[in-house]
């Protein structure tokens, strides 16, 4: 009887803490998803540019210039993270900390693609669902490791 009174008390508080942090979490990830949808435009159109000036003759060729593009996106993202999204951390912020981890998040991100090409037969069909489902599981990965790893919590500063 008394389990049953105090169980709501406990959801209603474990519910105001979670929204809480899922709040405070907000004032960083709003400005990731801008900065990020700027990497991603930069990336593109880099791509874009390269091919047109270089003309590659083989898949190969143009795999090589795609890394360009992407090492471009991640250079502007790293700079909109750092002066932007988390200019107010405290973390390193190296440029040499950030790179590997948004490679790592690029694996992640083909990874969940053929995963999901792989196990579900509408992406096979429709391959953007594949890449929104590694898009947004990339994206998380992404922000957790930013948030907590390269532009972590000021010394002495409070949980939000």
């Amino acid at each position: 009887m008394i389990f049953a009174k105090i169980l709501p008390h406990f959801f209603y508080r474990f519910c105001c803490s979670l929204f809480s942090r899922l709040r405070s979490e907000l004032r960083f990830f709003v400005p990731f998803l801008f900065v990020g949808t700027g990497g991603f435009l930069v990336d593109a159109f880099s791509l874009i540019l390269l091919i047109e000036l270089f003309q590659p003759a083989s898949v190969g060729e143009t795999l090589f210039l795609r890394c360009f593009g992407f090492s471009l996106g991640v250079l502007f993202t790293w700079l909109g993270n750092k002066h932007w999204t988390f200019r107010d951390r405290k973390g390193s912020g190296s440029l040499l900390f950030y790179y590997p981890l948004m490679v790592l998040g690029a694996l992640i991100n083909l990874s969940a693609f053929t995963l999901c090409l792989l196990w579900l037969s509408l992406a096979s069909r429709y391959p953007v669902i594949a890449v929104a489902f590694g898009t947004v599981v990339a994206l998380f990965v992404n922000f957790a490791s930013m948030r907590f790893l390269v532009f972590r919590r000021r010394t002495g500063e409070r949980r939000g």
